[in-house]
């Protein structure tokens, strides 16, 4: 017997050395006006300075940026969906930006479709 499954994962995954310089101009490949996001992080970014990095950047696009940090290290769906029911949904963003490790923009695990 074999089941048939279907993973899904963000629309654009920006990766590698300078790719933080590049955030803002590749925002336009969302097809949407952007003027505000959410951040999604850990706080490891915190303290290595990369989310302030990208506040700044985003500011000065005059884009709101509200930080959500409080993804767990390996995020169960209850996790997820109180987070964005919680925290993503109040804020109504015009897009999520997910640095740090794969909890923070993959989903927990794959699950068997119907």
């Amino acid at each position: 017997m074999s089941a048939t499954y279907h993973f899904q994962t963000v629309k654009h995954v920006l990766h590698g050395p300078g790719s933080l310089d590049l955030l803002s101009e590749k925002l336009p490949l969302l097809d949407v006006p952007v003027k505000s996001v959410i951040l999604v992080t850990q706080n490891a970014m915190h303290n290595l300075g990369v989310t302030q990095r990208v506040t700044e950047q985003l500011s000065a696009q005059n884009i709101r940026v509200h930080m959500l940090d409080n993804v767990e290290i390996e995020p169960t769906l209850e996790n997820i969906e109180r987070v964005f029911r919680e925290d993503v949904a109040p804020h109504a963003p015009d897009a999520l930006i997910a640095i740090g490790g794969a909890a923070c923009w993959m989903p927990p695990s794959c699950s068997p479709s119907c």
